[in-house]
């Protein structure tokens, strides 16, 4: 008898649209945080020491706060455009994947994997800025394994991948 796999089907259209708008909307998301979070880094009393000396207490040192306003955006220069780079390359692969028929669980995975990605790195950022230990190292150490993930489920979904399967028609003119 044939053991039967719900997910050893190709990935409805409902699910490709669902996987397309899950990554345009948490791009834009992620997008919107790095910069939010690099304008909110901006440090007004960051000043040079000539501007201390000639204002005296006008101008007030710089503040935890607002180093941990300039950590947040250096973290998020430092992640979230690689990051991204492997979410959106691990998506052009899968699509080729689909489309030789070999789609299965990963579509569906992947389009979970950028959600979660998206909370955890929302969640580490907020963490970040309250200083909440050491909730902010569970949150980017789970954002990090999404990334990990979907690397591998790129990797996986490679190796799947049969071009004999792609049928090519010239365009009529």
């Amino acid at each position: 008898m044939t053991k039967i796999n719900r997910f050893s089907r190709p990935p409805t259209n409902t699910e490709w649209e669902l996987m397309f708008k899950m990554y345009t909307v948490c791009t834009l998301f992620i997008l919107l945080k790095y910069t939010v979070s690099v304008l909110y880094a901006i440090n007004w009393d960051n000043r040079l020491q000539e501007d201390h000396d000639t204002f005296g207490a006008k101008i007030i040192p710089v503040a935890t706060n607002a180093r941990r306003r300039e950590k947040v955006a250096a973290n998020n220069l430092e992640n979230i455009p690689l990051h991204l780079g492997i979410f959106w390359s691990a998506l052009i692969v899968q699509c080729f994947a689909n489309a030789t028929g070999h789609g299965d669980l990963e579509t569906t995975l992947l389009t979970y994997l950028i959600l979660i990605y998206s909370c955890f790195r929302f969640a580490y950022t907020i963490c970040y800025l309250y200083g909440w230990q050491p909730f902010r190292t569970l949150f980017f150490v789970l954002a990090t394994s999404c990334v990990v993930s979907v690397a591998c489920i790129a990797i996986r979904s490679a190796w799947k991948i049969d071009m004999s399967n792609i049928q090519y028609t010239e365009p009529s003119v």
